[in-house]
């Protein structure tokens, strides 16, 4: 539907918890899953990576995460669907899924840091 701007670290809504999605079959949450992919979408042409993203990084205080991996396994829904997903070691699949889920609580990956002088860039 739409690409959106991405919120940068020292942003203050990051730092907000999330609301609970009332109705997860809705129509807005729908174009907010599309909003989430296509922004995703775009981050990943533009960096080469990238593999989830979740509502508050595109301004919604909603507890919704979009994730978009490689390989297929399949993964319980928490709706009691079945969702094909697609990912590596279960492992890394997990520790992704733990990151957007600190996004919709409010805490940003900076904050686990214990030592400041292991902190890099993709670049690095």
């Amino acid at each position: 539907m739409a690409v959106e701007t991405g919120r940068k670290l020292g942003d203050p809504f990051l730092r907000e918890a999330c609301k609970e999605v009332e109705q997860a079959s809705a129509p807005e949450t729908g174009a907010l899953v599309e909003d989430l992919a296509d922004t995703l979408a775009l981050w990943r042409k533009t960096t080469g990576y990238g593999r989830g993203i979740a509502a508050p990084q595109i301004g919604v205080a909603k507890r919704v995460i979009f994730l978009q991996l490689r390989r297929h396994r399949a993964l319980p829904g928490f709706a009691g669907n079945t969702h094909e997903v697609q990912a590596g070691e279960l492992r890394n699949l997990s520790e992704l899924l733990q990151h957007e889920i600190d996004h919709l609580d409010g805490i940003l990956c900076i904050d686990c840091v214990t030592d400041l002088r292991t902190i890099c860039t993709k670049e690095e």
